[in-house]
């Protein structure tokens, strides 16, 4: 297994990545992921380090050693598009420049894991989502599973409830999306902050065993998420539930930002990366 850290932890500052990356070096951890691309018509906080110039980002990993993990993109359209005079230019836009764009810079970082959020929560109406709206998501995530899969590139889909909503959020909703979705195409991204929303992280772990590409780890407890080991989320017994299922690939800690924390990110990295040394690692793991 091997665990690594999110870059999301130092916000949407006016940070070099070079200045990220070796903070996250320097904090012990040999992985790491970032938000990669742009949402549509240019969502905050999402960039392609270096305006994509994969070089100059090659040579940064090359200095400061950590391997690029995963990346991470918001995918606020992945809730369709309604065919109107600003739908139809959207999707063209993601389905034939955005998502290729993102895929190919991932490949070409040496990176095979590319992880779509599930978009802002759905708004059509106070109702639930309609077999319709499942459908149309699905389809539109299968595609974008087809097109980086081309490149190389294994895609995730990472639902999440509140206090940080995606379009996907409940247990039965997580069922019925991925009811729909080809397995072939796009895994499950699993994030602990699942647990807010009152799904049992263990009960998913094993239902969707083969199914899972990606894990998350964010801490909990009274209404805050927290760092690492500070909340209520029992993070050995999930470690342990993924080792029973064979899950052995990355685990980023997502220390969440902004921070109910006075800790800066370099030392909330540093206090995560003791508590895997300390309750989560095992002989040969990576991190």
């Amino acid at each position: 297994m091997k665990f690594g850290y999110h870059a999301l932890r130092w916000g949407w500052q006016n940070l070099s990545f070079s200045t990220i990356v070796d903070s996250i070096s320097k904090a012990g951890f040999k992985g790491f992921e970032i938000i990669c691309g742009r949402g549509i018509w240019g969502s905050r906080g999402e960039f392609l380090p270096f305006g994509g110039d994969k070089n100059k980002v090659l040579d940064i990993l090359s200095e400061k050693g950590p391997e690029l993990a995963s990346t991470y993109n918001f995918g606020n359209y992945i809730r369709g598009v309604d065919y109107n005079l600003l739908g139809i230019p959207r999707h063209f836009w993601w389905r034939w420049w955005h998502i290729p764009k993102m895929a190919k810079f991932t490949a070409s970082l040496g990176c095979k894991k590319l992880i779509f959020g599930g978009g802002y929560p759905y708004f059509k109406s106070k109702e639930e989502m309609e077999e319709r709206d499942y459908q149309k998501m699905a389809k539109l995530l299968n595609q974008i599973g087809k097109v980086c899969n081309d490149y190389g590139v294994q895609v995730s889909y990472h639902p999440h409830p509140e206090p940080h909503p995606y379009t996907i959020q409940t247990r039965d909703q997580i069922d019925k999306m991925f009811q729909l979705i080809n397995p072939d195409l796009v895994h499950l991204a699993l994030d602990t902050g699942l647990s807010v929303g009152g799904i049992d992280l263990i009960e998913i772990i094993h239902t969707y065993r083969d199914r899972i590409g990606h894990v998350h780890f964010k801490d909990y407890k009274n209404g805050n998420f927290l760092n690492l080991g500070e909340g209520a989320i029992n993070f050995p017994l999930i470690v342990k539930t993924l080792r029973s299922v064979g899950y052995d690939d990355w685990i980023i800690i997502e220390d969440w930002y902004p921070p109910v924390t006075p800790r800066t990110p370099s030392e909330c990295a540093e206090n995560s990366k003791r508590y895997v040394e300390k309750y989560l690692a095992i002989s040969g793991d990576t991190f």
